[in-house]
């Protein structure tokens, strides 16, 4: 399925991109946040619940996405200041 650019958001002096990756034949897709400035570039870990339809929101300095995981409950991530969280955990890099 391979990746594909979602959206791009403008934070500060940084370019913000949301990639959908497509993870297998069971999960559509994932995501992750790539964040651009002058002087480096760096990649958030991947996240996601393979609901392939996330409303994606921006409100200020922050990146919100709310999906559905594999038994309907609604599941919410955070984009802000370089980490995201999910329903208020913050994700690690695996």
């Amino acid at each position: 399925m391979g990746m594909s650019f979602k959206n791009k958001f403008v934070l500060n002096d940084k370019d913000v991109v949301l990639v959908a990756d497509g993870v297998s034949a069971t999960c559509q897709l994932n995501f992750f946040v790539t964040v651009a400035s002058k002087s480096d570039v760096k990649i958030s870990p991947s996240f996601g619940t393979c609901d392939d339809g996330p409303q994606v929101i921006q409100s200020g300095a922050r990146i919100m996405l709310r999906m559905k995981d594999e038994k309907g409950r609604k599941v919410k991530y955070i984009f802000e200041n370089g980490v995201i969280s999910e329903n208020g955990k913050i994700l690690k890099a695996e």
